[in-house]
């Protein structure tokens, strides 16, 4: 019985790790005004060539598209698509990732919110190791976090290959996350390769991910 209830617990703490992450990626992944501020502060007006109208038209389409409210991402601006082949290809695998996130954070807050009901059941044959076995698995996700985010502060481009080659175990999948002036597939003329990470640049990824982080640290910490 001890096993199972130090079971109980370590499986709490680790779903409110995915539920906090859940909780807060797909709202600012999904958040308008953030897509909006960083292209302000990236001056992606510049980069791309699109002014902050039609970059508007273009969030409400990779928006639309990972919260599951559009089949296609593709945009026409100026009788051009906006992003290459490879592109879609790619965003089509991220919002796969997002389907299955969304999935496994629904699982995680129900085995939460089961693991939370049994240890108020049987809180008083828990609460002698609660404390302990709670900050013992904290420390170990706080600790693996924490590892990584150095890694990142260190060698960021290192941590973002090492990320995709986690997610993306796929060599096809991992290879059409990184893009270069040539495209992996065929391309209409003039079609460039590069815009979606011109538009999506490193700078919001790294907010979104201090921001993420941040947010996890919080709810883990409390």
């Amino acid at each position: 019985m001890k096993t199972l209830n130090k079971i109980i617990i370590v499986i709490a703490n680790f779903c409110l790790l995915i539920v906090a992450l859940w909780a807060v990626t797909v709202p600012i992944t999904g958040n308008k005004k953030y897509y909006m501020y960083e292209f302000e502060k990236n001056k992606t007006v510049e980069e791309t060539g699109y002014n902050l109208e039609e970059l508007s038209l273009i969030a409400d389409s990779i928006i639309n598209y990972l919260m599951e409210k559009s089949d296609d991402m593709q945009i026409i601006i100026n009788e051009k698509p906006v992003f290459s082949n490879q592109a879609i290809i790619h965003m089509k695998d991220v919002k796969s990732l997002y389907v299955g996130g969304k999935i496994i954070g629904i699982v995680s807050l129900t085995l939460f919110i089961l693991s939370i009901g049994y240890i108020i059941l049987f809180y008083k044959d828990l609460k002698s190791y609660l404390l302990k076995y709670s900050l013992i698995t904290i420390s170990v996700i706080g600790g693996i976090l924490l590892l990584f985010a150095l890694y990142a502060l260190i060698d960021f481009d290192n941590a973002f290959v090492f990320f995709h080659k986690v997610i993306f175990p796929n060599e096809q999948k991992f290879n059409d996350a990184f893009f270069s002036s040539h495209s992996n597939y065929p391309e209409l003329p003039g079609t460039d390769n590069l815009m979606l990470i011109k538009i999506l640049d490193i700078s919001l990824f790294m907010d979104c991910g201090i921001i993420i982080g941040f947010f996890v640290f919080i709810t883990e910490a409390v």
